[in-house]
């Protein structure tokens, strides 16, 4: 795994990493993470193929995957993800370093925790945390999924799902009317500036 994610991850552009609160205003990242999502378990992205061994790893391990991310998630070099809460009680987070300097580190309830490739941590985000990478030049590239909390039952996790489901559509279709009213502010703040 950490072999592909060493090869594969020059040949991105900065924008396949997404900023995982791009659509929250204060988000904690300002670009110092970013997630690019993996197509486990059948889920359409922007770069299906690129991590075929992760992606088979993911799915082999029959994990109760949460909706929320199955990702590879990159800590930028000299940044830091400022404190922040999800949230989100019935989620549970996964993070397994694959390739990373000394020096980046989460911070979960006020302990320090370092990033080592190959050792992985879980943790409850709704918990504040923090996460810092102090290396100058090198990023920290981990596997960043999110599962169903173990104390859930299969009604509350299918449930849960179900509303997940409908949030995300509700979302996409509030973004495709909105366009429309988009593309015609766009052009009157052009005709405005060309007026000048």
């Amino acid at each position: 795994l950490r072999e592909e994610v060493r090869l594969a991850t020059p040949r991105l552009p900065s924008s396949a990493w997404k900023n995982p609160n791009a659509s929250k205003s204060l988000s904690p990242s300002n670009g110092a993470y970013g997630l690019l999502h993996l197509p486990v378990g059948g889920r359409r992205v922007d770069y299906p193929s690129l991590f075929p061994r992760c992606v088979h790893a993911l799915d082999a391990v029959g994990a109760p995957v949460a909706p929320r991310s199955v990702s590879l998630g990159r800590q930028r070099a000299g940044q830091t993800l400022r404190e922040h809460t999800d949230r989100v009680p019935y989620i549970l987070t996964a993070h397994l370093p694959l390739l990373g300097p000394r020096g980046a580190y989460l911070v979960v309830d006020g302990v320090r925790h370092d990033w080592t490739p190959g050792v992985p941590l879980v943790f409850d985000t709704t918990y504040k945390h923090w996460a810092r990478n102090e290396h100058a030049a090198d990023d920290l590239h981990l596997l960043h999924v999110d599962f169903w909390h173990p104390d859930l039952s299969r009604d509350e996790m299918h449930a849960l799902a179900i509303l997940h489901r409908h949030l995300h559509a509700a979302k996409k279709q509030r973004a495709q009317q909105l366009k429309p009213l988009v593309s015609r502010l766009e052009a009157a703040f052009r005709a405005t500036d060309a007026a000048r």
